[in-house]
């Protein structure tokens, strides 16, 4: 016999294939906001790696994107989600803008093999992590989302699967039926996936709480994904920024470029609803497709909500020496 809390979720999946995905829809209700009240890693912070990083993000202009764009050899093109899996589908972007990070900017010894599933991130932060406490809101209706903090420790524990063909699993494109099934009670990222994903972990997690703190991160090549109920109007001003809205979204992006130089400061980030969703003149250092540049002031205001986290110190794979000789 199925519990109520079962029949609830079981019957949520039986809408799975009516699942729309499509460019330029708004999906705010991805970041759930009372989860995430009540759960944070408590290792590391930021002032673990403060003596270390502290005040390199003053006078600095560095775009993360660049760096990603030279490794893929191609442009930009922005996730489109399909559910309320935006924590998802900004770690997973995370992911793979510090893998081309360590290649392009660390000059570490890797290649770059695909990007990652997000599915499996948000499958996993869902029920691995937060062991199906999110499938049911507080009001007993089955929901989407994850928070950060289960993201987080998800691909520290569980690690990065990356895009490809796995026995029986396709995880070539994004499926937002996948994403959901994944994300459903009792559920959760296949077990025998973990052989894949388990050897490949971003090794540190950093929890960030302010500006000058995500300034430091990204001068030095780490990533962060926000988790908010901070809305944007979908107009830029005259400068290239979204000014902050009144409505909430409940949503998470990734954060990966600081302008600490010019008189208005700011940050670029990667929205997950395609290429079309906003209008307006773009930043003067430039915008990818889907992106958009937010003042300091107002990234302050939404790292201050304690559930966003700088990715660093990802076990890639190693670049082979490829053999040349005939034998």
């Amino acid at each position: 016999m199925f519990s109520r809390r079962e029949l609830l979720v079981v019957g949520a999946g039986l809408v799975v294939s009516q699942i729309p995905a499509f460019e330029g829809r708004a999906i705010y209700a991805g970041w759930l906001d009372w989860a995430a009240q009540r759960r944070t890693i408590q290792r590391p912070i930021y002032r673990q790696h403060d003596r270390y990083i502290r005040g390199t993000g003053e006078n600095k202009r560095v775009l993360l994107w660049r760096y990603y764009e030279e490794v893929i050899k191609q442009e930009f093109e922005p996730h489109i989600q399909g559910i309320g899996d935006c924590v998802g589908q900004a770690c997973g972007l995370g992911v793979d803008a510090l893998t081309a990070v360590q290649i392009a900017f660390l000059r570490q010894n890797e290649e770059w093999r695909g990007k990652c599933s997000t599915e499996a991130i948000y499958g996993g932060s869902r029920i691995e992590i937060g062991k199906g406490e999110a499938c049911i809101d507080r009001r007993g209706r089955p929901t989407d989302g994850t928070i950060g903090t289960w993201a987080a420790e998800y691909v520290r524990d569980y690690g990065v699967l990356l895009r490809g063909r796995y026995r029986n699993y396709d995880l070539t494109q994004y499926s937002a039926k996948l994403a959901r099934k994944w994300g459903s009670f009792k559920v959760g990222v296949p077990d025998e996936l973990e052989a894949y994903s388990k050897p490949h972990p971003v090794r540190t997690v950093t929890l960030v709480k302010s500006w000058s703190q995500a300034c430091d991160l990204i001068a030095n090549g780490y990533p962060i994904f926000l988790c908010s109920n901070i809305g944007f109007y979908m107009k830029t001003d005259a400068q290239g920024f979204l000014p902050m809205s009144r409505e909430p979204w409940y949503h998470s992006m990734l954060l990966w470029g600081i302008d600490t130089i010019s008189r208005r400061k700011g940050v670029c980030i990667a929205n997950s609803w395609g290429a079309h969703w906003l209008d307006g003149p773009e930043h003067a250092l430039g915008t990818p497709k889907g992106c958009f540049w937010a003042d300091a002031e107002i990234i302050d205001m939404m790292l201050k909500q304690g559930d966003s986290y700088a990715v660093s110190n990802y076990l890639g794979y190693p670049r082979r020496n490829l053999d040349y000789r005939l034998y």
